[in-house]
């Protein structure tokens, strides 16, 4: 996995960031952002909650699903197309309750790889590295959900030296 910051420095280092003029200044601007009180805000939905799905599929765009495979939408339910490759390939259609749709689609967007070029979604926000071991548990407390073992990620060794943004991990 490639880190923000670590590829900001390569960019700089090869000359493709034209304001940067000195080797200092892409840490300078990190430690500046750094500084900036990020706050996200959320509500539940309680109704129009087709105007959700269109909201994160701008942010979502071609991870796990393209638009051209959903069929239809509503409150309850999402209708989608895909291609059996059990089936020689044949085009199908499947209508999912809309909490198994949005489980199946957070499984790709949580994804280790993905396609070069698209943003992880998971990065941001109360998922954020900084602070996802203590949102999660507060999280889990307001909806009384018992921690497991699959929740819990793997720790990945980085010989790289990064900086870690306070805010988006």
């Amino acid at each position: 996995m490639v880190l923000l910051p670590a590829a900001l420095r390569q960019a700089a280092t090869s000359g493709e960031l034209h304001r940067v003029t000195r080797p200092g200044d892409v840490d300078d601007q990190l430690n500046t952002l750094m500084t900036t009180e990020w706050v996200v805000y959320s509500k539940d939905c309680l109704e129009h909650t087709d105007t959700v799905v269109r909201y994160l599929a701008r942010y979502t765009r071609r991870i796990a699903i393209s638009n051209a495979c959903i069929l239809a939408v509503d409150d309850h339910q999402v209708t989608l197309r895909y291609k059996d490759y059990r089936d020689r390939d044949r085009r199908k259609q499947l209508v999912l309750d809309g909490e198994e749709f949005v489980r199946r689609f957070l499984l790709h967007v949580l994804l280790p790889v993905l396609p070069k070029g698209l943003m992880r979604v998971r990065h941001y926000g109360f998922l954020a590295n900084r602070c996802r071991r203590r949102r999660l548990a507060q999280i889990r407390r307001a909806l009384a959900v018992v921690e497991t073992a699959a929740d819990v990620e793997p720790a990945v060794g980085n010989s790289e030296p990064t900086y870690t943004c306070r805010h988006f991990g």
